[in-house]
């Protein structure tokens, strides 16, 4: 059996009202058959020792019996070596007055008590000498015979005691196994309520920030356009009529790119861009829309296209957006390509190329570029922004599918 330091802990607990109650009820019952089946006559001398050393032990057994569980080693052996002294006293006594009684049954308690807060080879010790005082007080009084039947009969007793302690302090044992389970996993609970918390106010933040990043590089810079046409405007309206007409139809026209591209930030908003579309369709739709404004455009796919990560696809299309966003605002350019390469194992390249000549913010680190090295490196891509030998500009992202 394996020995109680290896199980875990009782919950710190001294014998209950209804247990108290009891161990005073066996003790005097124990006490007085004694004094009762005296077979000489007993003197109030004999009577009074028997009943005083009786109390004693009962007084022992309800108040430093409750509070085993927090004694050392050296004063649990005291209290078991005087306990187990008075026991035999009294059956001293007893053998003296040719009386053998039901004193025995004051060593239960005893064992329940080593049980409890003993470790087995201390408690076989008590055992045997429980099941010992009886019986050589049989052999002593009646002889052999007799104290074979009292050790059989107080050795099932014994048995019992201890069978039904164990399985007790199993249950103990098991019900505080399973308030310190349930105790974890309250807490385990709290903490991924605390995790998922943290988890969505960080993908918020992530999200506030994506959205101010195209904000930024798209509707504030078509306002910006906007107030600067109106500002000529102003400066021209008094002599210049034309030049006027000229500066608030430029105004006008970065206004509605501006809310063009409200409107694809809300779009983005409210469903992703990919739903119900494979990649290549949503970037022939991306081509759609930049020769609706006016730009020559065309999508490649090259090798056999194959599924990938949503997250994936995700940032290829957002880099897609944003190459053909900077071209239209920055390059002057007359044409812009669009190519997507499959033919490589374990990775999906994208490039956007045209053949513009004007300033680049890829090329300064403008926030639209931030925001894509941001995106495509936490999926472990890489993203490269660099002018063509031949003119033009090319922006290149790997991403691992």
């Amino acid at each position: 059996m394996t020995p109680p330091a290896a199980r875990p802990p009782l919950p710190p607990s001294g014998p209950d009202r209804f247990g108290r109650l009891a161990l005073v009820a066996i003790a005097l019952a124990a006490v007085a058959s004694s004094i009762a089946m005296n077979d000489a006559p007993a003197t109030a001398v004999e009577n009074l020792a028997i009943g005083g050393l009786g109390l004693t032990y009962l007084a022992l057994l309800v108040g430093a019996g409750g509070r085993l569980a927090r004694a050392g080693a050296g004063a649990k052996l005291g209290y078991f070596a005087l306990q187990l002294a008075l026991a035999a006293a009294i059956l001293a006594l007893q053998a003296r007055l040719g009386s053998f009684g039901t004193v025995w049954i004051l060593l239960m308690p005893l064992l329940v008590q080593g049980m409890v807060v003993g470790r087995w080879p201390g408690v076989t010790a008590l055992t045997a000498l429980a099941l010992a005082l009886p019986t050589l007080h049989a052999l002593r009084l009646a002889g052999p015979a007799p104290a074979v039947e009292v050790l059989v009969g107080v050795g099932a007793a014994i048995v019992f005691v201890l069978l039904f302690s164990a399985v007790t302090l199993r249950e103990r044992r098991a019900r505080a196994e399973s308030e310190r389970l349930a105790a974890q996993l309250a807490g385990a609970n709290r903490r991924l309520a605390e995790l998922a918390v943290e988890a969505e106010e960080l993908a918020a933040a992530r999200e506030r920030n994506r959205l101010a990043r195209e904000i930024h590089d798209s509707v504030g810079h078509s306002l910006t356009v906007a107030n600067v046409q109106i500002e000529a405007a102003g400066v021209h309206l008094e002599r210049d009529w034309e030049r006027a007409g000229a500066a608030l139809g430029k105004a006008a026209g970065a206004v509605k790119q501006g809310l063009t591209e409200l409107r694809r930030s809300v779009g983005a908003l409210r469903g992703g861009p990919l739903q119900n579309r494979s990649l290549a369709g949503a970037l022939d739709g991306l081509r759609a829309e930049a020769e609706e404004e006016g730009l020559e455009a065309s999508v490649r796919v090259l090798g056999d296209p194959r599924p990938i990560p949503p997250e994936m696809a995700l940032a290829l299309f957002r880099a897609a957006q944003e190459g053909l966003t900077n071209v239209r605002k920055h390059a002057r350019a007359g044409r812009a390509a669009i190519g997507l390469d499959y033919r490589t194992a374990g990775r999906v390249t994208l490039k956007v190329t045209d053949d513009g000549a004007g300033p680049r913010p890829e090329s300064d680190g403008g926030f639209g570029l931030l925001g894509l090295r941001e995106r495509v490196g936490l999926l472990g891509g890489t993203l490269d922004a660099r002018p063509l030998p031949a003119g033009g500009f090319e922006l290149e992202i790997v991403v691992p599918a």
